[in-house]
């Protein structure tokens, strides 16, 4: 779903925002510099289509909620510091959706800026961990380490947080990185006017899968 989103997002994008020549132009510079073989270490070199994939996971993410359980006591359950109850059969979960949509964290959220994150490596970018909501006061994080596609957070929660976070992460982000410097290396892609809108099946969102793409062979590749 990750590498069907991104390619969506990419190629929906204005031409005009240049998303596909910039990041032919990483990739291509790039795996150059490492004799023509990726490898990890090459593929971390690519900030830019890091930074595009970790944008459509935030923009176009695929689940709403996560971890939900439901409350069995008899008496329900509640916070008083906090002040909510949650009744008997009432349904509690992780917000996933609203945290990578918050205006006050991600300017215009429902844009997606393909280099949003590779913008913020010499702009300062909130973070869940850093900011004092009771108090009104945020502190910034500026670290290449806070951007990756591979970090979690409390406002970036593709692969959840904490100890529990998806080992498979580092494996997905090789693969779609791979997958999208291969395609933009070899082939020209017809942008698409409108981004197809993707579907929910529950708390699930899932890409569309009737959607049709134009390609072609770039003179000169493989």
């Amino acid at each position: 779903m990750g590498s069907i989103n991104c390619v969506l997002d990419i190629i929906a994008s204005p031409p005009s925002d240049g998303y596909i020549p910039r990041i032919r132009s990483e990739v291509t510079q790039v795996l150059a510099e490492a004799g023509g073989v990726w490898s990890k270490a090459a593929l971390d070199r690519c900030h830019l289509t890091d930074s595009a994939l970790r944008e459509s996971l935030r923009v176009s993410n695929f689940m709403s909620r996560n971890v939900q359980k439901k409350v069995l006591h008899p008496e329900g359950l509640g916070n008083k510091a906090e002040g909510w109850t949650a009744p008997r059969g009432a349904y509690i979960a992780v917000d996933m959706h609203n945290p990578q949509h918050d205006p006050e964290i991600y300017p215009d959220p429902e844009r997606y800026d393909a280099f949003r994150f590779a913008t913020s490596l010499t702009q300062e970018l909130p973070t869940a961990a850093s900011t004092d909501r009771e108090n009104g006061r945020s502190s910034t994080e500026t670290s290449r380490g806070n951007t990756v596609v591979l970090t979690t957070s409390g406002i970036f929660l593709p692969f959840g947080h904490g100890r529990h976070a998806c080992p498979g992460r580092f494996f997905i982000a090789v693969e779609i990185k791979l997958m999208l410097a291969y395609m933009v290396i070899n082939y020209e892609i017809e942008p698409l006017v409108q981004r197809p809108r993707n579907r929910w099946l529950g708390g699930i969102r899932l890409p569309p899968t009737k959607t049709m793409i134009r390609v072609k062979r770039r003179e000169g590749s493989v």
